[in-house]
């Protein structure tokens, strides 16, 4: 009888609200670029910022001011002031209702299973993307012959087209995911959520092994060498915050499995041959691929307005309209640097108020990995936050971070992920207990 009224517990407004927004925010983060995701993800988006800003004023009843939510809001308040003066207002609009409801989404306190079972969505999408982009290396055409239901639904022959150039040309595959920075940056959540358990200190069995394993040489495949980076930074910074016993013997053990793993393999999958050259090898001198030309647009939006920029997300407009052609074709695609287009777009004034927002989270989540003693659950909650912060700050030197909705999502989460666990350590401090803990199951 019990069990039975714990399950009729769970059919609530709130808990319904919440199992939203646990089957969504995978949805917005994890699932690629093929078609379905890529026309839902901006409604999608709207949706959980409206039922998280419901939730904060209907149902939790009070929103908390702190180091973490106030310099977001002040964030949005300086998209909205740059949409008064920008090169493409609607742009900037657009954005400032992204970056609202995302900063809706941190101003809500769920509770920890939330979270949990965020993550455990979030890593079964990876694993599915993960091995379809190994699955690309052994069966041709894999992708487009299995899956163009959500790849190519209307079997579009530029698709086709952009699948086929991945693989003869760069050598890379990119699965379920579309695009190979994609499918790169869905490898790293994977490996992300894998280093935030085994650096915590919770027991890493041999299927943990297995999809870490599967991520990492997914990621190999993806031939992206800026997000393969980073799995290695953050393994350096893991080894000096973790406390776990051998951590440098056992990872090494690991490494050299790995390595000889990949030699054997390489005898018989050509195709690793190539990324590797490409990563390690090649000689060519252009390693920025032509994004130095992209940054000066960036540099003349500064210097036009050094204080205010012309306007966030206006990257696009205003090269266009200084001519900027690729293949005679309008360029669309942003600055691939987001430290030099936050400065050409919203000025000294906004950039350090970007600064501010994205960088104060970190360095709780530094601090609190270093200063206070975690239980397991909440260690590996910082580490998975501080792995994604990390990466997405050493994407931002040569990608779309900040103007890629998705990768926006996780950066929000992430930032959640420490406020939450911060909040957790006041409420100890305080002797504080939350009911809604207890009896969300």
């Amino acid at each position: 009888m019990g069990d039975l009224m714990d399950r009729k517990f769970m059919l609530t407004p709130r808990n319904l609200l919440y199992a939203f927004i646990i089957a969504v925010v995978p949805f917005v983060a994890v699932c690629g670029v093929s078609v379905i995701p890529a026309k839902l993800r901006y409604p999608a988006i709207v949706a959980v910022g409206a039922v998280c800003i419901f939730i904060a004023l209907f149902l939790q009843k009070k929103i908390t001011f702190d180091g973490i939510t106030v310099p977001l809001i002040l964030l949005c308040g300086m998209i909205l002031l740059s949409s008064f003066y920008s090169v493409a207002p609607s742009d900037t609009m657009e954005y400032l209702i992204v970056y609202c409801c995302f900063t809706a989404f941190v101003l809500v306190d769920f509770p920890e299973k939330f979270y949990d079972r965020v993550i455990t969505v979030i890593k079964a999408v990876c694993l599915v993307i993960g091995i379809s982009i190994i699955l690309s290396v052994f069966i041709e055409d894999f992708i487009l012959k299995y899956f163009s239901f959500i790849i190519n639904p209307n079997n579009r022959a530029e698709i086709v087209y952009s699948i086929h150039s991945e693989i003869n040309n760069a050598h890379a595959f990119s699965g379920l995911a579309k695009e190979r920075a994609e499918a790169a940056y869905i490898m790293n959540v994977g490996i992300a959520i894998m280093f935030a358990k085994y650096f915590s200190g919770n027991k890493f069995k041999t299927g943990d092994v297995i999809m870490l394993g599967i991520f990492v040489a997914a990621l190999f495949l993806t031939n992206k060498r800026t997000l393969f980076v980073v799995p290695v930074v953050c393994f350096l910074v893991f080894m000096l915050f973790s406390k776990i016993k051998s951590k440098v013997l056992k990872f090494s053990v690991i490494l050299l499995i790995a390595l000889c793993a990949f030699a054997v393999l390489s005898i018989f999958v050509t195709q690793l041959n190539n990324v590797f050259y490409r990563l390690f090898v090649s000689d060519r001198s252009d390693y920025l691929n032509g994004r130095k030309t992209l940054w000066i647009y960036s540099f003349n939006m500064f210097a036009q307005n050094p204080i205010l920029g012309r306007g966030f997300a206006s990257y696009n407009a205003f090269a266009n309209a200084h001519g900027l052609r690729v293949k005679g074709e309008e360029w669309n695609y942003f600055g691939h640097n987001c430290y030099f287009e936050v400065l050409g777009e919203v000025g000294i004034v906004g950039a350090i108020i970007f600064l501010i927002a994205f960088s104060v989270p970190l360095i709780l989540t530094f601090r609190m990995l270093l200063s206070v003693k975690q239980s397991k659950k909440y260690s590996a909650m910082l580490f998975l936050s501080l792995y994604i912060q990390l990466m997405f700050f050493i994407y931002s030197l040569s990608g779309n971070v900040i103007y890629y909705n998705q990768q926006v999502m996780l950066w929000f989460f992430a930032i959640a992920l420490t406020r939450f666990v911060r909040m957790k350590q006041r409420e100890n401090d305080y002797g504080g207990l939350t009911l809604r803990d207890r009896i969300y199951e």
